[in-house]
């Protein structure tokens, strides 16, 4: 394609962290609307707030699941990121923060690229 490839970005989230942020899913069957327990809750636990169905957890977001599916993902992930941080090229940003601060701080990696 003509490119030249200046930065691979590896938003870095503790794997604890992404289990919380994935398992914490609510899901109401009826209407599809999706809630999250700790970031986006329901106005009462255990209930949608558009129809009053019973939320559920699926069976993909429970937290044995998850875990499993990160360690593939991380299994997976490795040789790249091996492959591109030999080169120079892997540049980490810490992904447990607020989404401002990792916005910022990508953003400043790639003023400079500008610079």
């Amino acid at each position: 394609m003509g490119r030249t490839l200046d930065y691979v970005l590896n938003i870095d989230v503790p794997k604890e962290k992404l289990v919380e942020r994935l398992a914490g899913r609510r899901v109401s069957p009826s209407s599809g609307r999706s809630y999250h327990v700790i970031y986006n809750p329901p106005k009462v636990d255990g209930v949608c707030d558009v129809d009053g169905s019973e939320l559920i957890q699926r069976d993909d977001d429970k937290p044995e699941t998850v875990k499993n599916r990160l360690q593939v993902n991380i299994e997976q992930q490795q040789p790249l990121k091996d492959f591109y941080g030999d080169k120079g090229y892997l540049k980490d940003i810490q992904g447990d923060q607020d989404i401002n601060e990792v916005f910022s701080e990508i953003d400043q990696l790639l003023k400079g690229l500008r610079a």
